[in-house]
């Protein structure tokens, strides 16, 4: 399965992955949760043949979000994290800190931007 191997990440492309990320929340109103049902979630299971860890990672949670529709909470979860533990490991592999920095400041405005999250987060 070669799509799922990756290279490991530089903190250039982290950091384009990441505004990559705030552009597509950006353009959806309401972000985050709604996502999926305006077919986003089609383009970003495609994005598993790119080259560019955080993309990939990320088209594996809403494939995950996806196929386990209607499970319970806790399969979901589970599934979830180990599913993503590769992902998270090839992102955390490079400059940790600056990474950790870029994510904290993405989910941030991600957070801003999504009513439903931030109720989330709250509870």
């Amino acid at each position: 399965m070669d799509i799922l191997r990756a290279p490991k990440p530089t903190v250039e492309t982290i950091q384009q992955n990441f505004q990559l990320l705030n552009v597509l929340v950006d353009n959806y109103d309401p972000p985050v949760n709604e996502i999926h049902r305006e077919g986003l979630d089609t383009i970003l299971i495609e994005e598993m043949q790119f080259k560019i860890v955080f993309i990939q990672y990320y088209a594996k949670i809403c494939f995950i979000g996806i196929c386990y529709e209607g499970t319970s909470f806790e399969r979901f979860s589970t599934t979830r994290i180990k599913t993503g533990k590769q992902g998270i490991t090839a992102v955390l592999e490079r400059d940790v800190f600056l990474i950790i920095q870029e994510g904290i400041e993405a989910c941030s405005h991600i957070a801003v931007k999504s009513p439903s999250l931030r109720n989330d987060i709250a509870s």
